[in-house]
């Protein structure tokens, strides 16, 4: 297996990126809990038909991410892997290409690959979500 050579400066910019990725992501939200007032009136207490006060508060577990942050994380995963993939195979590409290899088409090569992983990505999440509910 051939690795180029720029595989070196590809480690400080992985890093970066998900170090970017982790400051990105939504800060969890803390659980609200009502304060606690005595009921005095009795209008307000419980029957039994309303169901106890407990039972209307949402769970403090953690929340599945919504189907459009699973698409953004996706279109970054797979962007980045795809634009990964050129900086490291880019010799053996711009040859593909063009004949020869030229520097010069990197960074757009690199920008088409990461808008078209992102694309797949976002394609994919449907299918990630069935696969999320269904199977674990």
């Amino acid at each position: 297996m051939h690795v180029s050579p720029h595989f070196g400066r590809l480690v400080p910019v992985a890093i970066l990126a998900m170090a970017l990725a982790g400051a990105a992501a939504p800060a969890r939200a803390q659980p609200v809990t009502p304060p606690s007032t005595p009921m005095t009136s009795a209008a307000v207490q419980p029957t039994a038909t309303m169901p106890p006060q407990e039972s209307l508060i949402a769970s403090p577990g953690r929340q599945p991410p919504s189907p459009q942050a699973l698409g953004g994380l996706n279109c970054l995963m797979f962007g980045s892997a795809a634009a990964a993939g050129v900086y490291i195979y880019n010799d053996v590409l711009m040859v593909a290409i063009t004949g020869y290899v030229n520097p010069t088409l990197l960074i757009p090569a690199m920008a088409g690959a990461f808008v078209a992983g992102c694309s797949i990505g976002n394609i994919l999440t449907p299918g990630l979500i069935y696969l999320r509910d269904s199977v674990f």
